[in-house]
């Protein structure tokens, strides 16, 4: 009997703490119970699990726990979503849920910082100063973000300046000479304004050299400074929000690889380096151009609202200016354009003995025992061989492109009141 007591109150004891557990999880004034999240999705203030959207949301914390500095860190987080980044600094393209973004269009997804819609599709791939939250919704926007949200959209908040004066600096150094550098200011300017200013900058040499020109810095190195500045104030019967910002870019451009992988030609020829495998590539760079590319970025913004009795009335006037264009190595050297002009022929002699290529490249490489690819073009004086594009050679020659944007763009939005059971949004 005393044994089975002691078991009884055992279960009594257990039973009570699962409860007990269960009322702290139920709590909400409990200090394990996760943080509310408010988003803008919907073009209102709302609780995250109350838009019936699929949406990812990075809080503040979140931004600074995981790093987050440029898109491709949060993007690299979301699942559903992925980027490609080879052709240069601006053309990010985002694949939202399988769509994909094409080279040099217009985005296929949304983006909205503070409420304003950008309509240059490169404003994405920028250091994300000041953002204190990021949401990303998977799945067709167009009936709250127009045209061009099939995709989704991507919303960014940054930060306001405050009521009391603020100053925070910030600085950084990594691997291949990386650094980094931050400056923000804001506070009260009178008795119903505020306003803040800020600045950044953040540069690297990048990961890989050219063993060309010998060179650290000269393939995916990038920099990027900025400075931007807010006021905020009530006048009439509205609140505004002015923001202007600068920036400029100077990087590499097209940092492409060539990987042979024809098994027929592999087979047919007898040379195993032409069915390579991609995911086994070692990445080399042997330019004989340094890329360049440069951006430039001016944009300005002003955003008013108005309580007008049926809901909030919302007008934005927003003005973006890009200078954008890159100049970098070509790829005829795999399609012979050049083969017959003289200074390719000289220049691909010099090469071929100063500069080895890996297999199949240049009769299979400098490996002993590597077979020599087919014989694709005889003909002097561009003697038989097999180049990759963007190669040592004069024989690919170069491309260029230029790329300039100006957009102004207007924007009227009457939003009802969210504490109502029928809730709308109508805009032009």
């Amino acid at each position: 009997m005393k044994h089975s007591s002691l078991s009884t109150s055992a279960l009594a004891i257990a039973v009570a703490s699962i409860l007990a557990a269960a009322n702290a999880a139920a709590d909400p004034q409990s200090e394990s119970q996760l943080p509310e999240v408010t988003v803008t999705a919907r073009q209102r203030a709302e609780k995250i699990e109350d838009v019936p959207v699929t949406i990812q949301a990075f809080t503040d914390e979140e931004i600074k726990s995981a790093g987050i500095e440029r898109p491709t860190d949060f993007i690299a987080l979301t699942p559903g979503v992925a980027a490609v980044q080879t052709a240069e600094a601006g053309d990010l393209q985002v694949v939202i849920r399988g769509i994909n973004t094409g080279r040099d269009a217009e985005t296929n997804f949304a983006l909205v910082v503070d409420g304003v819609l950008q309509t240059n599709p490169n404003a994405l791939n920028q250091e994300l100063n000041n953002v204190t939250q990021i949401e990303i919704l998977k799945g067709p926007q167009g009936a709250l973000y127009g045209r061009n949200a099939l995709a989704g959209a991507v919303i960014m908040t940054t930060r306001k300046p405050g009521d009391t004066a603020e100053f925070e600096v910030g600085a950084g150094y990594g691997t291949d000479n990386t650094y980094k550098g931050n400056l923000y200011m804001s506070g009260p300017l009178g008795d119903n304004a505020k306003g803040s200013l800020s600045a950044y900058t953040h540069k690297t040499d990048g990961q890989w050299n050219n063993t060309l020109l010998n060179c650290s810095d000269c393939v995916d190195y990038f920099e990027e400074n900025g400075a931007s500045g807010r006021l905020t104030f009530d006048a009439g019967s509205g609140s505004f929000d002015v923001k202007a910002k600068y920036s400029e870019v100077k990087s590499g451009a097209i940092n492409f690889n060539a990987e042979v992988s024809f098994f027929e030609a592999a087979a047919l020829f007898g040379n195993p380096a032409l069915d390579g495998d991609p995911n086994q590539h070692s990445f080399f760079y042997t330019n004989n151009i340094k890329p360049r590319n440069e951006q430039e970025n001016k944009d300005i913004s002003i955003k008013g609202d108005w309580d007008v009795g049926v809901g909030q009335l919302t007008a934005v006037l927003a003005y973006n200016d890009q200078t954008n264009f890159f100049l970098t190595d070509g790829a005829s050297d795999a399609f012979y354009l050049y083969a017959f002009t003289p200074s390719c022929g000289a220049s691909f002699a010099a090469r071929f003995g100063d500069t080895p290529l890996p297999a199949p490249f240049n009769y299979g490489g400098t490996l002993p025992g590597d077979p020599p690819p087919p014989v694709i073009f005889t003909p002097q004086p561009y003697e038989a061989s097999f180049q990759p594009p963007y190669g040592p050679t004069t024989c690919g020659g170069y491309q260029y492109q230029q790329r300039d944007q100006k957009d102004s763009s207007l924007e009227l939005r009457l939003t009802s009141p969210g504490d109502q059971r029928l809730r709308w949004v109508a805009g032009v």
